[in-house]
């Protein structure tokens, strides 16, 4: 072991380590480290000692490497001079990437190195780090995820473009199975048939809504969904919304309320996709919410003049850990009771993406048999303020 004097000596970058045995010493201790080390001459880069593991390295033998220049194993030159002038002002340098040959072969290696003084002369010493598997599985994560991101752009472009095509014969068959159970050409003549055709229409709407559903999140993740933002008041929003589900919530014998601001509030944003946030959300709830339950819908302006929109249930609930999971494309939390219900698991992240491009986040409270209440909260600079400079005041929603 070291005495106090030579640690000492060790601390300082030039420290004189040429007493009595010390060459003896470092041989041992430099010998026994076990990763590959050369010991270099600082004027001439010439090799005075390398260790069994550099040998095995580099294939060769001490007496073969003995006198070598260590520029000779640089694949860049240029490497080894900016190393050099990283050591002369700091006097040791770890983590230094470089590549280096040996013969036929190259390798990544990250040096750390330090100047010292050894057998009296000024030396640099070098300890190797062999990255080169790490290089090459981190040069394949690289091209495989390269590769699927490139795959789900094709597959969002191609799904994006494919709007009109998907779109039209289904509006066809919406709008003639809508004229045939009206019978507004005349009489069909059998019962059957007129229900028939209601069918159709109505299987063609879902059909319709589900494909808009993987059109937007195929927009979204091509980037080709842009806003179109206008003031707007979202109370009537919200009005307007209520009255497209409440069938719905007839249907399932629920109770929908709204809990509306008393005074106009008006907000900066795509009315159409703020709506569709609402009928995402409103169905969601009416979806998983037993016959008899409530679901309420409503907004406030927080008291740092956040917009929040939400929509409350008492339905079946979400559990802890699957809360985040359901703000995840095509992720249906039950399986079983999804395809009871219906739905393709896209509402809540059409919703999350919506909201994230009004510069917005989505929170959501909800536990098993409790219900669930989702919050769509958009930023303080998306509220329209009165001419006075005050915010709009409304009802908070419990």
């Amino acid at each position: 072991m070291f005495v106090t004097s030579d640690r000492k000596r060790l601390a300082e970058p030039d420290a004189d380590l040429a007493t009595p045995n010390s060459d003896a010493r470092w041989r041992v201790i430099v010998g026994a480290v076990p990763l590959p080390l050369t010991i270099t001459r600082r004027d001439d880069d010439t090799i005075v000692y390398v260790n069994q593991h550099w040998c095995a390295l580099a294939g060769l033998s001490a007496e073969q490497a003995s006198g070598r220049k260590i520029q000779e194993f640089y694949v860049d030159p240029a490497e080894r001079v900016r190393l050099k002038a990283a050591l002369g002002d700091r006097g040791s340098v770890s983590g230094f990437e470089t590549q280096l040959k040996y013969g036929d072969r190259v390798v990544w290696a990250q040096l750390s190195c330090a100047r010292f003084t050894y057998d009296g002369q000024p030396c640099v010493l070098a300890i190797v780090q062999d990255r080169t598997e790490v290089k090459k599985a981190e040069r394949l994560l690289l091209e495989a995820k390269e590769a699927a991101e490139s795959a789900d752009r094709m597959k969002s472009e191609f799904l994006a473009s494919m709007s009109h095509e998907l779109r039209t014969p289904l509006n066809a068959i919406l709008g003639f199975s809508d004229l045939i159970s009206q019978e507004a050409l005349g009489a069909v003549g059998n019962e059957r048939y007129v229900e028939y055709a209601r069918d159709i229409h109505e299987s063609g709407a879902i059909l319709l809504q589900l494909i808009n559903d993987i059109l937007d999140v195929a927009r979204i993740g091509a980037g080709r969904m842009a806003l179109s933002e206008d003031a707007f008041d979202l109370g009537d929003t919200i009005q307007r919304a209520r009255h497209m589900v409440e069938h719905l919530a007839a249907d399932r014998r629920l109770d929908l309320a709204v809990e509306a601001p008393p005074q106009p509030l008006r907000m900066l944003g795509d009315e159409r996709r703020v709506m569709q946030i609402l009928l995402n959300l409103l169905s969601n709830a009416i979806k998983f919410t037993s016959p008899g339950g409530r679901v309420a819908v409503g907004c406030r302006v927080e008291p740092g003049g956040e917009i929040a929109v939400s929509v409350a249930d008492n339905g079946i609930g979400i559990k802890p850990e699957d809360v985040a999971r359901a703000l995840e494309p095509f992720v249906q939390l039950d399986a079983s009771l999804s395809r009871q219900q219906g739905g393709s698991g896209l509402g809540l992240s059409i919703v999350h993406s919506l909201a994230e491009m009004h510069g917005g986040r989505v929170a959501i409270d909800s536990a098993p048999g409790r219900g669930t209440t989702v919050r769509v909260v958009f930023p303080a600079a998306r509220l329209c303020r009165t001419e006075a400079g005050a915010e709009q005041s409304v009802v908070a929603i419990e």
